[in-house]
C-alpha cells in the first residue's frame, strides 16, 4: 500500500529517523545534566537548562525542517523527467 504513496512513506520514514535521532540526543544530554550536575556540587554556579532544551529538541528539529523542502525539491524534479504526474 505505501509504494503506491511515497510521499507518504518518506514522511513516515523521515519521522522514524526524527524520533531515533531525538532519542539519542537526550540520552547524551541526561549524561551531560548528570555530569554538570557533579560539577555544579564541586564548583556552584548557575545552571541555565533553557540550553539543553534547545539542544535536545531544536538541532534535530532545524535538521529536519531543511531536509525536507531538498527532499520535495528533488523528488519533484525526478518524477516530471520521468513524466510522472504527482
Amino acid at each position: 500500500m505505501l509504494h503506491c504513496q511515497p510521499i507518504v512513506c518518506e514522511c513516515l520514514q523521515s519521522l522514524v529517523e526524527y524520533t531515533k535521532t531525538v532519542m539519542f540526543m537526550w540520552m547524551f544530554i541526561e549524561g551531560f545534566y548528570l555530569h554538570n550536575l557533579v560539577v555544579t556540587t564541586v564548583f556552584p554556579s548557575n545552571v541555565n537548562y533553557t540550553v539543553y532544551y534547545i539542544a535536545g529538541w531544536g538541532h534535530h528539529l532545524s535538521d529536519t525542517v531543511t531536509y525536507w523542502p531538498l527532499w520535495l525539491i528533488v523528488t519533484l524534479t525526478y518524477l516530471l523527467t520521468l513524466g510522472l504526474s504527482v
